[in-house]
Formats: structure tokens, sequence, C-alpha cells
């Protein structure tokens, strides 16, 4: 009987281990080299330089699919100065998420691409979204992270 508890607490045990590392893994936010990464290939599509993009992104993200996603909701990235500075990576129902908008998101209505990644930094998908979704998004996470602190009173100045 003592054994078979024993087992008991030990496999209880492991499991609570594993499932907490397993959950502390899922709820990390990346670090600043994928957060550089997408600002960078914000940049690049804006360029339509989709292939060097698809590489920095990962082999999980197509150019094909960067150009679909571009030309179909905003063919007028290729028209425009993009930021590289501001970012923000949230948490949402378990889905990792980085934003990377196309200027300073003084308002709603300012375009941002949202790439999805899994609990390996990896980027998994990329879409675009207004800023008032994406801001809706994250300020339901309990877990934001900017790579530049950001206010709306803050600024980008171009030489």
């Amino acid at each position: 009987m003592m054994k078979r508890m024993l087992c008991f607490l030990m496999a209880l045990t492991l499991s609570v281990l594993f499932t907490g590392q397993a959950l502390g893994q899922a709820q990390s936010l990346p670090p600043d080299e994928v957060f550089e990464s997408a600002r960078e290939a914000l940049v690049m599509l804006s360029n339509r330089q989709f292939d060097a993009a698809s590489q920095l992104l990962g082999s999980k993200i197509s150019a094909s699919t960067l150009r679909k996603e571009i030309d179909a909701n905003c063919k007028w990235l290729y028209s425009t100065f993009v930021q590289n500075e501001i970012a923000v990576a949230w948490i949402s129902s378990g889905q990792l998420y980085l934003a990377v908008p196309f200027e300073q998101p003084a308002d709603g209505y300012v375009d941002a691409l949202v790439f999805s990644l899994n609990e390996n930094f990896e980027f998994t998908g990329a879409k675009h979204f207004v800023w008032s979704d994406v801001s809706q998004s994250f300020s339901e996470s309990a877990q934001v992270r900017w790579h530049l602190p950001y206010t709306p009173e803050y600024s980008i100045f171009v030489d």
C-alpha cells in the first residue's frame, strides 16, 4: 500500500512539473531578436523583398504567402515608408502574437502586420490588421511586451 501511494505521489509530482514547464514555455514572450526579425521583415516587405523576408522569418512562412497577404489586404505598403522601431508581443488564448505597425500607432486606423509564433518563437503566420483590433487583443492579455517603451506621445524622427 505504501509503495502504491509513493508511486502515485511521484507520478503526480512529475505531471505537475512537466505541465508547469510546458505552460511556462507557452507563456513566455519573445526575445529581442524575434522583434528585430519582425521589424526588418516589414521593411523588406514594403520593398517587395518577399524571398528575403521569408528567409528572415524562417521556413514556416513562404514568400508567396507573404505576397498574397500583402497584395490582398494592404497593397499600399509598397508605396509608404514604414517605421521599424515599434513592435508589441502578447499572448491571446494561448497563442503568441507579435505586431509591427506600419507607422506610429497614433490612432486605431494604423495598419499593422501581426505575426503568429509557436512556443519556440518561430514565425508561423502573418496577417494584416488595423491597430484598433491589435490593441484590443493585447489589452485583454495578461502578458504584453513592447520592444520599445511606447506611449502615444512617442515620436519617430527620420533623418
